[in-house]
């Protein structure tokens, strides 16, 4: 005998002539070829309006995953290198500089330090906090800087400040020759901000987790200088979550120079 046509509802899987005789039962009369096309039809069809039994938080969590899912990283912006003359070099900056390098060196023995960055790939964007930032890299010789305007990850779990290696010219790591890792001076300005700069020191590796090209801003001298608040997109008006804030928007209130011990307003 040939098997009998089925029907999936939810978990269960129904033959085709129990669910005649069920709706006969019913008398519910309904043609069931129509009844059929009719459920793959609204099982195709794009999804409705929220109800307004939906909660905030409800409507919240499907526009983050629907974002995840469409939307791609943000791309990392191609860098500009330039020759500069070190002489030209503010005195006060390049002390500031080399005492930074100096003491992220010491603290980490002088090997650059795994990221530790807690978060996966697969197109996704409500784990990490992303910043719009400039960042100028320069070579130990101050004889050459590469400067960067991208989306950058801030992430908290992250030691320091990473670039991958690739992404550095090879002018900015000291040459042909340079070492596969090390660490560099770089001062940062975050978007939409006029001061602060911040001097910092920078890491690179051949290879960051999840062979990500993006900039990880980490905490040496950076995030743990800094004074910031995050408010949740939870907390966002309906329609206004965007891919480089569906983990929540930052707020940059003030910065502590570990240098100077000097405490200045984002302004």
């Amino acid at each position: 005998m040939p098997a009998q046509p089925t029907v999936a509802v939810g978990s269960i899987v129904i033959p085709l002539d129990v669910l005649n005789a069920v709706l006969e039962d019913l008398k519910v009369p309904v043609n069931t070829q129509e009844f059929l096309e009719k459920v793959t039809k609204h099982s195709t069809a794009p999804p409705t309006a929220p109800t307004g039994s939906q909660t905030r938080r409800d409507v919240h969590n499907a526009v983050v995953a629907s974002l995840a899912k469409s939307t791609p990283p943000p791309t990392p912006a191609e860098a500009v290198v330039k020759r500069v003359d070190p002489s030209t070099v503010d005195p006060a900056i390049r002390e500031k500089r080399r005492k930074l390098l100096a003491d992220t060196r010491t603290a980490f023995n002088n090997e650059v330090p795994t990221p530790f960055v807690v978060y996966t790939w697969a197109g996704k964007f409500d784990n990490l906090q992303w910043i719009m930032a400039q960042i100028v890299v320069t070579s130990d010789d101050e004889a050459s800087t590469q400067t960067f305007n991208e989306w950058c990850m801030w992430d908290t779990g992250a030691q320091i400040t990473m670039v991958a290696g690739v992404r550095l010219d090879p002018a900015v790591k000291g040459g042909a020759n340079a070492p596969p890792q090390g660490f560099l001076q770089a001062e940062i300005t975050f978007g939409g901000v006029q001061t602060p700069s911040i001097q910092c020191s920078i890491g690179y590796r051949p290879q960051l987790p999840n062979n990500t090209q993006h900039i990880i801003l980490g905490q040496r001298s950076l995030i743990e200088c800094i004074e910031y608040s995050v408010t949740p997109s939870s907390l966002f008006p309906p329609g206004t979550v965007t891919p480089q804030d569906t983990y929540g928007s930052l707020s940059l209130s003030r910065y502590h120079d570990p240098i100077d011990s000097s405490i200045q307003a984002f302004t």
